[in-house]
């Protein structure tokens, strides 16, 4: 399949991140322009040469201005899905023979805290449609195209939109990084969408935070949302990541009763909407072990007040602000309201009066 010539819009200017967070410049980052908020345009835009994608010409796309509500989208949520639809529909419409479909904005979803993970994650969701057919070796095309000089790998996956789909991974410097969810266009929402067997195309959800992560060297995520000018500063290109500091970390263990199917992304929406604004000082929130109601001796069902349709987890809290170093009294303020969030068993341990 030949490649068609590329245009991407812009994050809006007036875009702000979740929970007041301060503006990352992901347009200025990754040389994005702004085409506006509706319909389909035409346009003629850069992208960085790292992720293989140049300014090849012109090509019709749909903008559905995600980025139009105040709040970030649930990844699950009716309206992505809504929103998805209308772009094709408009596009069985207006047919044309070869379109990018592109869906940008802040997504919310439930996830796990670590220097990879956020809640309200950077997504950017494109659709080639095209008139003919489309291949699996299309898919691996575009995942290689997307980091020439690095390491890929297609890792089987389900999704409803896709066939032969797949989790695209970048490696292997460390540790393999998940960077997106991919796949071939599932020709039952074409259809759908009213557009006939004729027509195919690759669906492609891409995590922006990882890709700049991976492309400046960041080693932490939270660091994207860092508003201290020393960090702040080096967030306006795609210059390589200075580190400011290495302060050392805070960890306290924690012994919770938890329902027995909780996950470790429960975990971390319970510690992020608990801390509010102070969640940006937890690093990560690991689960070193995990046992069965049936698993535990008496004495510890006794000082967890844990019940049988739940569970003990061992979970370290990992506490490191990325500009001053915590006291000890502050870390177990943060400590305990933490655990108060998470143990659901009737008994308790407290660390602070």
């Amino acid at each position: 399949m030949a490649r068609p010539g590329l245009a991407w819009p812009g994050l809006p200017s007036s875009a702000q991140p979740w929970h007041g967070r301060p503006q990352l410049g992901l347009a200025r980052w990754l040389g994005l322009g702004c085409l506006g908020s509706g319909g389909f345009c035409s346009a003629r835009l850069g992208w960085p040469g790292w992720l293989g994608l140049g300014c090849l010409g012109p090509i019709r796309l749909a903008w559905p201005g995600w980025l139009a509500w105040p709040q970030p989208l649930h990844r699950d949520d009716p309206r992505c899905a809504a929103l998805r639809c209308a772009a094709l529909r408009a596009l069985a419409a207006k047919p044309a023979e070869d379109v990018l479909l592109v869906c940008a904005g802040i997504v919310y979803r439930r996830d796990s805290i670590d220097r990879l993970h956020s809640g309200t994650p950077y997504q950017l969701d494109l659709w080639r449609i095209t008139r003919g057919p489309t291949t699996r070796a299309d898919l691996e095309e575009m995942a290689g195209a997307l980091v020439p000089d690095r390491d890929v790998r297609l890792e089987p996956r389900r999704h409803p939109y896709t066939v032969d789909g797949a989790q695209l991974d970048v490696g292997p410097e460390g540790a393999w990084v998940e960077v997106a969810e991919c796949g071939r266009a599932h020709p039952a929402v074409l259809a759908r969408a009213g557009l006939d067997g004729t027509w195919s195309g690759l669906a492609l959800g891409l995590g922006l935070d990882r890709m700049l992560m991976l492309r400046k060297g960041i080693p932490d995520i939270r660091l994207l949302r860092e508003a201290a000018p020393a960090v702040a500063a080096q967030m306006t290109d795609l210059a390589p990541y200075r580190p400011v500091s290495a302060l050392p970390p805070v960890r306290r263990d924690l012994s919770i009763a938890v329902d027995a199917h909780d996950r470790a992304e429960d975990l971390g929406d319970r510690v992020r909407d608990a801390l509010g604004e102070d969640a940006g000082v937890v690093e990560a929130v690991e689960i070193r072990q995990e046992t069965p109601y049936a698993g535990l001796p008496p004495q510890a069902r006794a000082r967890l007040g844990v019940r049988p349709d739940q569970k003990n987890l061992l979970v370290r809290l990992v506490l490191r602000p990325l500009d001053r170093t915590l006291s000890d009294a502050e870390a177990n303020v943060l400590r305990d309201r933490a655990y108060a969030a998470l143990h659901q068993g009737s008994a308790h341990e407290w660390t602070t009066p």
